[in-house]
C-alpha cells in the first residue's frame, strides 16, 4: 500500500530454507599449561521459491538457490598462568545468511537470489582471574570483527518511499575492549545468601 491506499497484489511466493552444516572440533594439551582448540565446520543453506502469482507478462520466480558451502574455522590458545589466572586468543570465522524475508523484494515481486552471506572474521585475546581468595574477580577481553558482504536494506530507486531491497554492500569492522569486574561480599549467610556487586564497561569502534 502507499498513503495507506491499497494497491494491486505485486507477489505471491512461498520460500523455504534447508540449512545444515557438519563440524569436528579438537583440544590438545601441551606443556607449561598451554591448551589449543581447534576446529572447522562446513554450513550449506539451500532455498527453494515457489512462485504462485500466475497473471499476464509476470516471469515466473519459481527456482533453487543454493549458497555456496562455507567453511569457518575456530582455534583458541589458551595458557593458565596459576589456580587463579588464564589468559587465552582466539580467532575465528562465522557467517550470517540472508533470512527469506531478505530473499523477496517485495515491490518488485521477485526473488533476490543475488545475496550472499555476511562473513565475519574475529580476533580476541582475553584474561579472566581471581584475587583476595576468590572474593574478587575479572574478566578483561579486546576483539576486532570485520565483516564483509554486509546485508543492508537499500531504497529501491524510482519508487516511492518506504521500498527497499536488501543489497550486499562493502564491510564493517568492529573493534572494542570488555571489563567485568566483581566482588563476592556475601555467601551463604542467614539473612542473604549470596551478594555479588559487580561493574562492566563495554568500548566500541566501529567503521563502515
Amino acid at each position: 500500500s502507499v498513503d495507506a491506499v491499497l494497491g494491486k497484489i505485486k507477489s505471491d511466493m512461498e520460500i523455504m530454507g534447508l540449512q545444515y552444516n557438519t563440524f569436528t572440533q579438537w583440544r590438545v594439551t601441551l606443556p607449561w599449561a598451554i591448551s589449543v582448540t581447534a576446529g572447522v565446520s562446513m554450513n550449506f543453506l539451500e532455498y527453494t521459491i515457489n512462485d504462485y502469482f500466475n497473471i499476464a507478462l509476470h516471469k515466473s520466480q519459481s527456482g533453487y538457490k543454493r549458497f555456496d558451502p562455507v567453511i569457518a574455522p575456530r582455534v583458541a590458545v589458551q595458557k593458565v598462568f596459576n589456580e587463579h589466572i588464564t589468559a587465552y586468543v582466539d580467532i575465528s570465522q562465522g557467517y550470517s545468511p540472508p533470512t527469506t524475508a531478505q530473499m523477496i523484494v517485495p515491490y518488485l515481486g521477485t526473488a533476490n537470489t543475488s545475496l550472499k552471506p555476511e562473513m565475519g572474521m574475529q580476533y580476541e585475546i582475553g584474561s579472566k582471574g581471581t584475587f583476595f581468595k576468590n572474593k574478587l574477580s575479572y574478566q578483561v577481553a579486546l576483539f576486532d570483527l570485520q565483516i564483509t558482504n554486509k546485508l543492508v536494506n537499500q531504497a529501491i530507486p524510482n519508487t516511492p518511499a518506504g521500498n527497499n531491497e536488501t543489497v550486499n554492500v562493502g564491510g564493517q569492522e568492529n573493534k572494542g575492549a570488555e571489563l567485568v569486574i566483581a566482588y563476592n561480599m556475601i555467601n551463604e549467610t542467614k539473612l542473604l545468601s549470596y551478594l555479588r556487586p559487580f561493574v562492566s564497561y563495554t568500548y566500541l569502534n566501529c567503521t563502515y
